[in-house]
């Protein structure tokens, strides 16, 4: 679910320093998909912009040599010529405080393409992990879906009963298939969500949830 806690300022001698940690995407694409991943740096004492970011791309680019990184939009922007595989991009956070820096791996997985389009094959979902929102601040997190048959998807974010996650002022946009979301103090703890996407025809939806 959701972590949603206050940031914490330095307070001089008492203060102990706080990684910087990484919200985990896992991308799920089938080729001939394109994709914008999000690099989502978080840290307990210290603004999302004040994080330095280092992205390394070298794993992907033999196979993959269109990916990139916009380092103003901090998105990895992966094309959709990129042959099965599983691929490795390399994140590293510095806070100005540690000893060294944190390195994250982000793993990205592409599907071949469908060779049998008589059976349907169920979406492919991205796994979300370690989504915290800070109180005051703007949670934006974009939702990466994908289909080996190239059906239409729609998605959907529920609580576990089955309603509307967002009753505590979120949104999602159905369109670009993003969460925006800025919590208030009466938001501090644990809020669960779950992403449920449908294709079209009889099939039953496909349900993730976000961690």
């Amino acid at each position: 679910g959701f972590l949603v806690v206050t940031a914490d300022a330095p307070d001089g001698s008492n203060f102990k320093n706080n990684k910087p940690r990484l919200t985990q995407y896992k991308p799920q694409l089938s080729a001939g998909d394109s994709a914008e991943i999000p690099i989502l740096p978080w840290d307990l004492d210290l603004a999302t912009e004040d994080i330095a970011v280092e992205v390394d791309l070298s794993d992907a680019l033999e196979d993959v040599p269109g990916v990139t990184y916009d380092a103003e939009t901090r998105r990895v922007l992966w094309p959709d010529d990129a042959p099965k595989g599983n691929y490795k991009i390399a994140v590293t956070l510095d806070d100005g405080q540690l000893k060294k820096p944190k390195t994250y791996k982000l793993k990205v997985k592409v599907k071949p393409a469908d060779d049998k389009p008589e059976k349907n094959k169920p979406p492919l979902l991205t796994k979300i992990n370690k989504v915290v929102a800070f109180v005051g601040q703007e949670l934006v997190l974009p939702v990466i879906v994908s289909d080996l048959d190239g059906d239409t998807l729609t998605v959907e974010v529920l609580d576990k009963k089955g309603t509307d996650a967002f009753d505590l002022g979120a949104s999602f946009d159905a369109k670009t298939r993003t969460i925006s979301w800025t919590p208030t103090q009466e938001h501090v703890g644990k809020h669960n969500a779950y992403l449920l996407v449908q294709e079209a025809g009889p099939e039953k939806p496909k349900t993730k949830k976000l961690k």
